[in-house]
């Protein structure tokens, strides 16, 4: 049996999942499968978050001899078993992409301009493939910048993409609108604006396009934000320069 357990459920303030009431909590029905001759072997994806003092001492009520922590990003953990796979086998796979393309432009207008450019054409070469896939872009924008959040949607409202038309999206920690199915190869999205909530253990393979209008990230969040574009929406290559 495998049993997939939220983090977030269980750390974050407040949660009812490890309180004492009249409902059996989560300890307890850890105790009670350990009592029934159950053996549990814990797998940690995405490791390089939660990495603290209480998701430890939860891990510890399982009493495993087995842990594995999976991260593309992995620190602070001692003797650690470093995996590295050549980014020519994953290419050769056909799970990413074969080469990224960095704009070195600091123009917001201009940067959008040419990511909705490139989406359409993109979008455009899947259909001829007769494949349905909405490429998907990300704008990350930085924290306390709520003018240049209004600046980019005005930018996107004013070539039809809206919140309303289903084409815009916005993953922020107050708001969230259009999010549903976003993940969906054909999902109606042609953009979502974010802050830092892409870089964990989001799983969108038609996310292509990345408009970057943040600085100062740290190299475990850039790398884990530009491996989620990398990724090919059916890990496979469509033998098009274009789309892989």
């Amino acid at each position: 049996d495998i049993c997939f357990i939220n983090w977030e459920k269980l750390t974050k303030k407040g949660n009812n999942a490890l309180k004492d009431s009249e409902r059996t909590n989560f300890l307890e029905h850890i105790e009670h499968a350990l009592n029934d001759g159950l053996r549990f072997i814990i797998i940690v994806d995405e490791s390089h978050q939660n990495n603290t003092i209480k998701a430890d001492e939860i891990i510890q009520y399982f009493r495993t001899e087995k842990i594995i922590r999976c991260s593309a990003t992995p620190k602070g953990i001692a003797k650690a078993e470093v995996i590295e796979i050549p980014e020519e086998e994953v290419i050769a796979a056909g799970l990413i992409k074969k080469m990224l393309v960095i704009n070195q432009e600091d123009q917001t207008a201009y940067l959008l301009e040419r990511a909705l450019q490139k989406q359409r054409e993109l979008r455009a070469a899947y259909l001829q493939m007769d494949v349905d896939i909405n490429p998907l872009i990300i704008v990350q924008i930085p924290n306390k910048s709520e003018t240049l959040l209004d600046g980019v949607e005005r930018w996107f409202e004013a070539q039809g993409l809206t919140y309303e038309n289903g084409q815009l999206a916005v993953w922020l920690s107050d708001r969230h609108e259009n999010l549903e199915g976003i993940d969906a190869p054909a999902a109606p999205s042609t953009a979502v604006i974010i802050k830092q909530a892409v870089a964990t253990g989001w799983d969108c393979p038609r996310a292509q396009i990345l408009v970057k209008l943040r600085d100062n990230m740290d190299e475990t969040f850039e790398i884990q934000t530009i491996g989620r574009i990398r990724r090919m929406p059916e890990a496979k290559h469509y033998g098009s320069d274009l789309l892989d």
